[in-house]
């Protein structure tokens, strides 16, 4: 029996092809499923002892269950084409079971969208559905599942779909999963301006109020170096005054404690932390050293912030409290003591820190009020902090609106660097459209339209720095070939590292793209580039960042990290601790 506790990352590395399990359910496996962040199943169980051959989906309490999968129509060779839905399964405490089916044409629109209810029943149910589509590039498709509370109640049973065989059929033959798509606008060396990073005043982007350099591979010094060029020229000729990065909110106090020139605040402890995490190289502890230097010599500060958050909240209180510690290794204030073990206790909650921050006015005597309003900012963001990944481009797209709003002066400029799933106009990667889980990038589209622009970081070939598969250790990975029908390898064939404009590219464009995060996991998705970007710098090849040995050595658990952060910061206050380090 495999059995499952789900998170969307697992339900990426099983079906996508790290599940190394034979295939049993017929099909099934071939299609590259997504979880739903909002309404993931709770539970996937494969080939039970009950249900041989077989997999069951389990919907959360209350909420529905709900996962999807993308399906290459651009093969039709007519506009009007049949899809059906082949299913045999059986459902148990259910109270829905459908198929959510969203057409789109060029550009990413929506064509329609149709519903397949399929019935309920404890018994085996073999049964097919069909619909006619017309002019369809693309069609996602979700499973919908609801349980049904009101007899789970009664009976104290799990409910679930249990699935034999699943398949799809395009105008009566099984669907190419794998068809590849080609540009209908072919490329020359004409249409791409040559890409040098000692030179960048050609580039069309850098005049951008707000502008997010989205790379589609973590964990590369080339694509580091590449974004603080960008983000140094930007400083130096187009005021650019927020420099914005995939960190979490609350390494900012730190990091600009340290660029104003506290010598409490030291360079080491931001090395370290930097160390630990993946897509950090050395290049941004350059960057702010250069950055330091800047302000030294100008009238208008430059600030530099995180403006993502952990996934749990544990994390940012360890980050909060480091701050406030060091803070008052001068001050030697008891308030600022107190505020410490607040953020360590086990019994006090974000609600008493908040209070005394607020009875004492922000600790005016202590920080400056750009530092007072952005503490707050991210106390309220760790009382609202979600055990889950569901809402965080929301809150990065907050956060940004917040340093514009409170730290831009007229006429200044932002410049972001993240990965392109969360910078691109649309939604993540995996999907056409879920307005439930857009990119920040859609959203900052949405509010300042041609005043921000995403800039895509594309290679061919090369190596990146990724966590092992038990997210213990750091490893290099050897980057695959770029496919037949990606972006990449329309761009590889031209030869040279350069930028392509979106203008050379039209909404019929169908392309898949590489993308890369922290996990073990390449994977590429079909994207209308024109819809997601402004532009792409391809680079032909890129090299991995490069961590110290004793880092790349080093075999740790992202919780025993935690803890023995926790452990230390513990025995500075004189609170009861672990003597032994964890690790």
């Amino acid at each position: 029996m495999k059995h499952i506790y789900m998170t969307s990352l697992l339900l990426l590395c099983f079906i996508s092809g790290s599940f190394s399990q034979e295939r049993s359910i017929k099909n099934i496996f071939e299609f590259n499923w997504k979880m739903d962040l909002l309404n993931s199943f709770y539970d996937v169980i494969i080939d039970s002892p009950v249900e041989p051959n077989s997999l069951i989906l389990e919907p959360r309490w209350i909420k529905k269950g709900r996962m999807s999968c993308l399906l290459p129509l651009f093969q039709a060779r007519s506009p009007y084409s049949e899809i059906s839905i082949h299913l045999h399964y059986r459902t148990e405490n259910i109270s829905e079971l459908y198929f959510t089916l969203v057409a789109f044409d060029e550009c990413e629109r929506v064509l329609s969208v149709d519903t397949l209810h399929f019935p309920l029943s404890d018994d085996w149910i073999d049964l097919s559905q069909t619909i006619t589509v017309e002019n369809t590039m693309f069609q996602e498709l979700f499973i919908n599942a609801s349980a049904d509370t009101l007899r789970m109640r009664e009976s104290e049973a799990k409910s679930g779909v249990v699935i034999k065989d699943f398949d799809v059929w395009f105008d009566g033959k099984q669907i190419n999963l794998n068809a590849v798509p080609r540009a209908r606008t072919p490329l020359s060396k004409s249409d791409v301006t040559p890409f040098d990073s000692s030179d960048l005043s050609n580039l069309p982007f850098m005049e951008k109020k707000i502008l997010a350099i989205g790379e589609t591979v973590h964990g590369t010094e080339t694509f580091n170096q590449i974004a603080t060029d960008i983000i140094k020229e930007r400083i130096l000729r187009h005021n650019c005054r927020l420099v914005l990065l995939e960190l979490p909110i609350e390494i900012s106090f730190y990091i600009n404690r340290y660029i104003v020139g506290d010598p409490n605040f030291s360079r080491e402890y931001i090395i370290d932390y930097f160390d630990n995490l993946l897509f950090c190289s050395y290049i941004f502890i350059s960057l702010v050293e250069w950055i330091k230097e800047f302000n030294r010599h100008s009238e208008e500060r430059v600030y530099f912030f995180g403006m993502d958050v952990w996934p749990g909240d544990r994390i940012g209180y360890l980050d909060s409290f480091d701050f406030f510690y060091t803070l008052n290794k001068t001050n030697n204030d008891e308030t600022l003591k107190e505020m410490g073990r607040l953020l360590l206790g086990e019994s006090s909650s974000i609600e008493d820190v908040i209070s005394l921050f607020d009875a004492n006015q922000g600790f005016e005597n202590s920080l400056t009020k750009g530092e007072s309003k952005l503490v707050r900012h991210a106390l309220l963001l760790l009382r609202n902090r979600l055990t889950t990944p569901e809402l965080r481009d929301r809150v990065m797209y907050k956060n940004i609106q917040f340093f514009t709003e409170n730290f831009l002066p007229p006429g200044g400029t932002v410049t972001i660097f993240s990965h392109f799933g969360h910078a691109n106009y649309r939604s993540h990667l995996m999907r056409m459209t879920t307005m439930e889980e857009m990119a920040f990038g859609y959203y900052l589209r949405c509010r300042y339209q041609d005043d921000y622009s995403n800039i895509a970081l594309i290679t061919d070939r090369g190596s990146s720095l990724l966590g092992n598969s038990s997210r213990t250790r750091f490893e290099k990975k050897e980057l695959q070939s770029s496919p037949i029908g990606s972006i990449e390898y329309l761009m590889n064939r031209l030869n040279m590292d350069a930028y392509l404009s979106m203008d050379r590219l039209t909404c019929s464009d169908a392309l898949t793209i590489r993308t890369i995060g922290n996990a073990p996991v390449e994977e590429s998705f079909f994207v209308f580039p024109k819809m997601r970007m402004d532009g792409a710098i391809f680079i032909r090849e890129v090299s991995a960042i490069q961590k110290n040995e004793d880092r790349m050595n080093k075999e740790v658990h992202s919780l025993l990290w935690f803890l023995e952060r926790r452990r230390q910061a513990q025995l500075k206050v004189g609170l009861p601790a672990q003597t032994e380090p964890f690790y």
